[in-house]
């Protein structure tokens, strides 16, 4: 009777205790979600979402049946409107689960729903946050990437497309939409197939994705034992990478004056024998002031790649006269990733993988996982966006 009364003792103690670490467990998840939710709050009130919102009603009407006009504003009216209701939502679904979790002390079969509400909310809170950085003026937009090989030879060659292939993935991964505008193919040291570029440019359409990525300007660096030395030794590679905003004409409040480009067509690339292409499809276009230049290929259609041709090229034009205009304000920041010519992050391959982002501080033992554009990139993204002053 003892050992049986002993053990009884025992199942209570472990269920109480049990009870209590799931009491603790919620109570960290609901701190942390009233804790985000406060932080979202603060950004909201700093943004001026409500005031933002009262100017696009006055656009609307000052664009009254101009429907090109409008579109651009109502598409940022309801993206608001949609940032404040999901803030409000939250912040019912908080309370809720508080009153959850009290009526769970009468009927236990309370507590599974609280727990439930609040993972949900946790999770979407957590995305509603991210969100919510997403405050600058072409976060909201597509954005082009192009990619330039350092110094390294075929190595750097080998890590722009590596690059390439990363963000090809992450944005695929997140439903957006990816198209390839330009390489240029650098000849394999083993005569392989490997895919080797000196330069090539992508284009990703879908929400937010130049705010996601607008921070991987700059210099990537990785170090491995190079597969094109005999001896095997490791070696270092280096690709510059700029990411600037899709800007289209029908949005921008800049736009290129065609008496400062000059258009030059040529052979695209590609395989020979009877897929040798026979036409100038390829299209270049310079921007005589600058001389800033840009190659699109990406169809056989001459007048198609002359269109996107233009559209990087405004793009990459618009991006710098607003950080130039930036530095005319004295708003240049000092973080060492707005400088395009700065080392923002390292990828270690041999002898141990490690990812060291220069900036943030951030660091990962899944170097060949983020350069696959996995899970594991969205955590160096979302420090690098969640840095931003």
């Amino acid at each position: 009777f003892s050992r049986m009364l002993g053990s009884r003792h025992s199942i209570f103690r472990f269920f109480n205790q049990c009870s209590i670490r799931n009491i603790r467990l919620f109570s960290a998840d609901s701190d942390h979600l009233k804790q985000t939710l406060d932080r979202i709050g603060l950004c909201f009130k700093r943004e001026n979402l409500a005031n933002k919102l009262k100017d696009c009603e006055v656009q609307l009407k000052e664009h009254d049946g101009n429907h090109r006009a409008q579109g651009p504003i109502l598409k940022e009216q309801a993206r608001l409107n949609n940032l404040l209701k999901s803030h409000a939502r939250l912040l019912s679904n908080w309370q809720e689960c508080l009153s959850l979790r009290e009526l769970a002390k009468e009927d236990a079969a309370f507590e599974e729903e609280a727990d439930r509400l609040l993972a949900d909310s946790v999770e979407e809170a957590n995305e509603l946050e991210m969100s919510s950085l997403f405050n600058g003026p072409d976060d909201a937009r597509g954005c082009f990437i192009e990619f330039q090989a350092g110094a390294g030879g075929a190595d750097s060659a080998n890590l722009c497309a590596t690059l390439l292939g990363m963000y090809t993935n992450w944005g695929e991964r997140h439903g957006m939409a990816t198209e390839l505008l330009d390489t240029a193919p650098f000849p394999s040291p083993t005569g392989g197939s490997d895919l080797l570029f000196r330069s090539a440019t992508l284009r990703i359409d879908g929400e937010n994705a130049y705010g996601w990525l607008r921070r991987e300007t700059g210099v990537h660096r990785r170090v491995r034992i190079s597969p094109y030395d005999t001896q095997k030794r490791r070696q270092t590679a280096f690709t510059t990478v700029i990411v600037t905003p899709v800007i289209e004409d029908d949005t921008a409040d800049w736009k290129l004056d065609m008496k400062d480009v000059r258009i030059e067509t040529c052979r695209s690339g590609g395989a020979g024998g009877q897929h040798v292409n026979k036409t100038e499809s390829a299209v270049k276009a310079i921007y005589i002031p600058t001389g800033e230049a840009v190659r699109v290929e990406t169809t056989r259609s001459q007048h198609q790649n002359r269109a996107s041709a233009l559209n990087v090229l405004q793009s990459k034009i618009y991006a710098r006269m607003q950080k130039e205009k930036a530095a005319a304000a004295g708003a240049i920041r000092n973080s060492v990733g707005d400088s395009w010519g700065e080392q923002i992050r390292n990828y270690f391959i041999d002898p141990k993988q490690i990812v060291k982002d220069n900036r943030t501080g951030f660091e990962s033992s899944q170097a060949l996982s983020i350069l696959d554009g996995s899970d594991e990139l969205d955590k160096c993204l979302r420090q690098a966006v969640a840095s931003l002053p």
